[in-house]
């Protein structure tokens, strides 16, 4: 296991930042920290055209697709809660 994934399991999630949940999702660390580093945070990476994050090593049409997916699971996690809590 790599050092982000032994800090998950003996911490928590929450324990990890921006940049380490990145490279957990995306699978490579080096690309993650320069992700972050060009955009900022993931509120910097919102709206951005996918096309961009494939410029960087590492990261090709599938680890596109999956941190796609992600960010679509995370939105509509967040839709249904803020629906409950409306009703």
């Amino acid at each position: 296991m790599s050092y982000i994934q032994d800090k998950l399991v003996e911490k928590s999630p929450a324990s990890l930042s921006d940049e380490e949940l990145l490279a957990l999702v995306i699978g490579n660390e080096r690309a993650a920290a320069e992700i972050m580093r060009d955009f900022g945070s993931f509120k910097g990476l919102d709206n951005q055209p996918l096309e961009k994050l494939l410029k960087y090593k590492g990261v090709g049409d599938a680890t596109v697709i999956r941190l796609c997916a992600s960010w679509e699971v995370s939105r509509r996690i967040v839709e249904r809660v803020v629906r409950t809590l409306r009703d």
